[in-house]
């Protein structure tokens, strides 16, 4: 009799972690359906966990006078290793270099937080994977990076204000840039590996895009505002199912496109406001056989 209850009673305990699992699968993500003029799959919205990381956590200082790069890094660290949640900037002015995102992770920009990127090129090196133009090269970090990552957010009523002070001097394109846009070209049109097109080298002064997203998968880019950017200004590269909503971007330097959607599929741009110096809005398929 006792045997039989405790089997009774472990089939019931199963069925409820069973139910259990099943819901925190189906409250993971919402669905938005985007009333497109083409077959367009519902877009997946993260339902972040209730964690958050202050970077103040792990070191960071606010005033704009010191790096915080290496404290965001570890509470990007701490957030993904934990699962995901919030990593959140408060209020203040910080300085950092390259802010590089790891998946289930949502940088919250409380209001009147203000990141401040340095515009030191060598803050920006190692070169990472990214594109220039619609030609895959290794080039200095965007300013915000994120590589094969999944579940990725940039929220809140804060700002990216870059400082802009070397970044223009490399906006005219002198001949040893030219030369370097000739040697990428040749170099992608010939099928030589992207990892042997190192630009970040010499006088190349191939700018950084403000923000780089690179084969990633449900993004959300939420409220904040933007003020300035090295080049184009939010690139979302080869990325599958996102939405960019209620964004306030202004940036008239050269080549500072609002937001390129190159060779990315099922993503959603609206209530957004865009006052460039270039494009506001563009769709792209990639460049010759890089494309």
């Amino acid at each position: 009799m006792k045997t039989t209850f405790l089997k009774y009673l472990t089939g019931i305990l199963s069925c409820l972690l069973l139910i259990a699992c099943h819901s925190a699968r189906t409250t993971e993500f919402e669905t938005v359906e985007v009333e497109a003029p083409f077959p367009m799959d519902p877009i997946r919205i993260f339902n972040y966990p209730e964690k958050d990381f202050l970077i103040t956590d792990y070191g960071a200082v606010e005033g704009g006078e010191v790096k915080n790069t290496e404290a965001i890094a570890k509470a990007i660290e701490a957030c993904n290793q934990a699962g995901g949640g919030r990593v959140v900037i408060p209020a203040g002015t910080w300085l950092t270099g390259p802010i590089h995102f790891k998946s289930n992770v949502n940088l919250h920009l409380q209001e009147n937080a203000v990141v401040k990127f340095t515009d030191d090129p060598q803050d920006y090196l190692p070169a990472v994977m990214t594109s220039w133009e619609g030609m895959e090269c290794y080039n200095y970090s965007p300013l915000v990076y994120a590589f094969e990552c999944e579940n990725i957010a940039i929220t809140g009523k804060g700002m990216l204000n870059p400082i802009m002070d070397t970044w223009r001097t490399w906006f005219p394109r002198p001949t040893p840039h030219l030369e370097a846009l000739k040697e990428l070209y040749t170099m992608a049109s010939t099928d030589v590996p992207v990892e042997e097109r190192q630009m970040a080298k010499g006088e190349n002064n191939l700018r950084p895009h403000l923000i780089h997203l690179n084969r990633c998968k449900t993004i959300l880019l939420d409220e904040f505002k933007i003020r300035n950017s090295p080049f184009w200004t939010i690139h979302i590269y080869m990325c599958d199912g996102g939405i960019a909503r209620n964004l306030d971007v202004k940036s008239h330097g050269h080549n500072n496109d609002g937001i390129d959607l190159e060779m990315t599929r099922n993503f959603l741009v609206e209530n957004c406001l865009f006052d460039q110096g270039d494009d506001a809005v563009v769709i792209k398929a990639g460049r010759n056989r890089d494309a």
